[in-house]
């Protein structure tokens, strides 16, 4: 297994400002209150990524994503971006406000601000349909705006 390493990537009047663990790609950020001294910045940094446990990464997207960072080009303007792109999925978690009842048959959802609803033999069943409609509808509604906007386009 890798060793952690420890390093600044990016300083602002030659205060640091970001810090990275070299083995999982973790940032440390510099609290607001550290900032006015170096050697505060620089502990406040440290300090974190002591107490941080390495995540293994996940999978060769992901390798290959943080891979594109160039930690080791540290002149002022911080960390460098290369000019690959990545192409990755990213699943979103969006909170919204849902009333839950029962009923004899089991148990009702609505989501008003959508206009969803769903049915359950259990509070964690209608809970669990309800997050799978409401992805079903939010892909519909994007499906309709991609639609609506390579018309427009076109």
């Amino acid at each position: 297994m890798t060793k952690r390493i420890f390093r600044i990537v990016k300083r602002e009047n030659n205060v640091p400002v970001l810090g990275v663990c070299e083995r999982c790609k973790a940032q440390f950020t510099a609290c607001p209150e550290s900032l006015a001294q170096a050697k505060d910045a620089h502990a406040d940094i440290q300090t974190q990524f002591i107490a941080h446990t390495c995540k293994r990464l996940a999978g060769n997207a992901l390798r290959v994503a943080l891979g594109i960072i160039d930690l080791h080009n540290q002149d002022s303007s911080g960390v460098s971006m290369t000019s690959q792109v990545v192409n990755l999925q990213v699943t979103a978690s969006l909170p919204l406000d849902c009333d839950f009842w029962s009923e004899d048959d089991g148990w009702k959802g609505l989501s008003k601000s959508l206009s969803v609803t769903v049915h359950g033999s259990s509070f964690e069943d209608a809970k669990k349909n309800m997050a799978t409609e409401l992805g079903a509808h939010i892909e519909t509604i994007l499906r309709e705006h991609r639609t609506r906007s390579a018309r427009r386009i076109a």
